[in-house]
Formats: structure tokens, sequence, C-alpha cells
């Protein structure tokens, strides 16, 4: 059964996870930049800056140079959380179901039938990852903290914890009485200004792009100060980028002094069963593509992997009692704000 083990190789798994293309994430790929390499160690300090818009002194030639104090912002020392979700595959099992004095071609087939199996398990493992990497930059964006709750395999929670990224109160907004974008004297067009200049004077960055729950989108289409000046021009002149409107729950609002606008309707099932949006309905969330806000990777922790720094392994063992083979994806992955005011996050209905 040569061909059969080589299906659960080290380099074998290696190679579909490697190849495999993923779906882009919203919130993941959209606010946050990919990470540069991973680090050596789970335990890193990063740096989170606040402002940083001084001028360079003018000075003589002749003078001393003048020093220059560092920007606001502070480190933080974070362990970077871990994931490695497993199953009981059965694509071993499928190889094993070949009768013997069976063709070499009918031997092919089943092995072939195996891997797709063993694909399609890896798969479903890496998406779990990926939906758990959208729901941690969702969550970091819409509070300003990044929840690490753990459960263990029997589902106790033996893991309570949250990077707090030192975002401003100011970007933290919750509109009240007749601010809330579903008054008629409220006035959305001069917060949405307000914040813009929030995150540029903050962090030097203008922002570039809004995400909001249903709701907003409701309240957006029907205030009318804010819906004469939306302007739906570059969906209609097939200017946007395809791959921004093909995402699943994802929908293109329109356009706003520079800022572009999207619904966000998606769901996700958290650790007690229960649906839950991405984005709340009441909230709007704005933030630039270009902030310096990025993922970090830490390292495999499995005596087992052969290049502990890659940002994913795949692990199949075989289980003695009951008898059966498992298969793991391990990941250690965390976005970080670096830039904690360029972002904001605000209750608008």
């Amino acid at each position: 059964m040569t061909i059969a083990t080589n299906a659960f190789e080290p380099r074998a798994l290696a190679r579909m996870i490697e190849i495999r293309k993923r779906p882009k994430l919203w919130y993941a790929d959209t606010y946050f930049k990919p990470a540069e390499g991973v680090h050596g160690a789970r335990l890193v300090e990063l740096d989170v800056l606040i402002g940083g818009q001084r001028l360079a002194p003018l000075q003589r030639p002749t003078d001393r140079s003048r020093e220059m104090p560092r920007e606001t912002g502070s480190d933080r020392l974070i362990r970077l959380p871990y994931m490695k979700p497993a199953r009981p595959t059965n694509a071993e099992e499928i190889i094993r179901r070949r009768a013997v004095g069976a063709h070499l071609y009918a031997e092919r087939d089943l092995i072939g039938a195996a891997q797709r199996q063993l694909g399609r398990d890896i798969e479903d493992l890496d998406d779990m990852i990926e939906r758990r990497r959208e729901y941690m930059a969702a969550q970091t964006l819409v509070t300003g903290t990044t929840p690490l709750i753990g459960l263990d395999e029997n589902g106790v929670q033996t893991i309570t914890a949250e990077v707090v990224w030192g975002v401003p109160a100011a970007h933290l907004i919750t509109l009240t009485s007749t601010a809330l974008w579903t008054h008629a004297d409220s006035d959305p067009l001069a917060k949405l200004k307000t914040w813009a200049n929030l995150i540029i004077a903050g962090s030097g960055t203008a922002p570039t792009t809004a995400t909001v729950g249903t709701a907003v989108a409701e309240a957006l289409f029907k205030h009318a100060k804010l819906l004469e000046l939306m302007d739906n021009r570059r969906v209609e002149a097939g200017q946007l980028e395809l791959r921004e409107q093909s995402m699943d729950g994802i929908t293109y609002l329109g356009r706003f002094r520079g800022v572009d606008f999207y619904e966000d309707a998606r769901t996700y099932t958290d650790d007690s069963g229960t649906a839950q949006p991405f984005t709340p309905v009441d909230r709007l969330v704005l933030g630039s593509r270009n902030a310096e806000n990025r993922w970090h990777y830490g390292p495999i922790s499995d005596l087992k992997c052969p290049n502990p720094l890659t940002p994913r392994w795949v692990k199949t063992w075989e289980v003695e009692e009951p008898s059966q083979r498992k298969v793991a994806v391990h990941s250690a992955p965390l976005c970080a704000l670096h830039q904690a005011d360029s972002i904001v996050s605000a209750k608008v209905v």
C-alpha cells in the first residue's frame, strides 16, 4: 500500500495546504496587511502608535541636530493565540476497502477518492481557522480589543483573555437621541467628516473604507442628506474591483468623499452554537487600507513539525483505540492594531 501511505506523508500534506486558494476575507484582508513572515516565538512584543504627525524642525547647518521624541505609543507583550482544530478522517478507510485482487487502476481510483476526502477534511478545518481570523479582525475593529477565548477538547473554557489596543475613546462612539441616523434631524454627513478628520489627525492616513451593519445600510438609503450625495457611478461604470463585490454577504453601497461604503450581512456561529453578525446591525466601522495594521503569526508548537516557522501546518496521526486516523491544521495568527487611531467604530442607529 505504498501509494496509499504517500497520501499522508508530511510533504504531501504540506503541499495540500500551500496550494489551497483561500477565499478573500473582508475584515481580515481589507483592514489588515499580510504578515511579514512568522515570529520565532509565540510571546512577541508589538508596537502600538498613537499620533505621529510631528514636523521636522528647521535648523541652521551649523547647529547641533535636535533630538526628537519618539511617537506616542506603547508596546504590547502578547502571547499569540494558537489553533489546531482536528477531526477523524475516513480517507484511509476508502483505500482499505479495496477488494483483494482489484485491478491497479481501481486502486488508483480509490487512492484518488481518499486524497479528495482528505483534502475536503483539511479544507474544512482550514476554513474554521479562516473564520476565526475574520472574527478576530471584526471584533478588533468593532470594539478596539481582540478577545482570546479558548476551549479545550471537551468544550470547556480554559482561556479567557483579551488584547486591548488602546484605541482612543473619541474613536469608539455611541450616538444617541436625535443624533441617531434613523432620526430626521441627524446629520450623517457632518459625523462622517468629523470621524474622517479624527483618523487623519491621529494616524496620518485618510479613511478609505466603511463597513456597516444591515440596519445602518437601511438607514443610509432612507436618509435624504446622505442619499443624494452617495455616488454609485463606480459600480455602474464597472470600475469597482470585482473581487470586492464577489464576497458572499458583502454589498457595495456607494462612495462618499473618497470612502467606499459596504454592507455586511454575514454571520458566524459562536462557541455556544448561536448565529451572530460579523458586523453588529447598528454599527459603522471606518478605517483605511493604507494603515500599518498587520497580521502576525507565531511558530507551530508541535515536535513533529519540520519547519515551525510556517503560518499553517497539517498533521495526521493514528489513534489505537478506537482505531482511526485524525487530521489537524495548526496555526497561530493575531491581527494587530499598530495604528490604534486609524479606525472609528460607531453605533449610529
